[in-house]
């Protein structure tokens, strides 16, 4: 863990918050349209599979748990393995530079996140705004994802800090709601510039456009 810094502390989800996620990117040509898309992320039953594999180091295990499950769908559930950083579309720009802002300002940056370690460690390289973290908490290393209060309460370990002393930022209402009940000061993500807002309430100087 890097230097504590003075300040609350500001705790980050990434996928849809700082990375634009969505799996649909990397299954929309695989389908003749948007429903057929969407029927089969209902079939498979993906954003629950996604969680419960979210939870683990490797991919593996659950890939072949989801193929037994759905052997018709075998191309395409291994093809989120093989294909994951297709799923991604980049940084969000904005919610990057509200970030660089609060590093350059010296603000504790922390992250908590959903995510499979093994496709973090894949992906982190090659963005260079996760070393602004002061410590990440990924559900992959904890065996435990958001809401669960029990991941939250890792973090406040980790960071040695209260609930009451931290801002979180996540894209998921059950998410924020989870934090709030913990005693964390939660903000909703809709958008960059709603993101920036907040924050300024909370007497923070941020600025999107020049």
């Amino acid at each position: 863990m890097k230097q504590n810094r003075a300040g609350r502390a500001i705790v980050f989800d990434f996928g849809k918050v700082l990375l634009d996620w969505d799996v649909r990117y990397l299954y929309r040509n695989y389908f003749p349209d948007a429903q057929s898309l969407e029927n089969f992320l209902v079939e498979i039953d993906f954003y629950e599979w996604n969680n419960r594999h979210d939870s683990h180091t490797s991919l593996g295990a659950g890939i072949e748990e989801q193929v037994i499950k759905y052997p018709h769908w075998e191309n395409l559930i291994r093809l989120y393995d093989a294909y994951y950083p297709l799923s991604l579309r980049g940084a969000i720009e904005g919610s990057v530079r509200i970030l660089d802002q609060l590093y350059e300002q010296g603000q504790p940056l922390y992250g908590l996140s959903n995510f499979n370690s093994a496709k973090f460690a894949s992906i982190k390289p090659q963005y260079p705004f996760f070393e602004y973290f002061d410590a990440i908490v990924l559900s992959g290393d904890t065996g435990v994802v958001k809401p669960n209060p029990k991941i939250f309460q890792i973090l406040l370990k980790r960071i040695e800090r209260v609930a009451a002393d931290c801002i979180f930022i996540d894209d998921s209402l059950l998410n924020v709601q989870s934090a709030l009940e913990l005693g964390f000061d939660a903000i909703l993500f809709r958008s960059p510039e709603l993101l920036a807002d907040d924050l300024n309430d909370r007497g923070f100087n941020l600025v999107l456009n020049d």
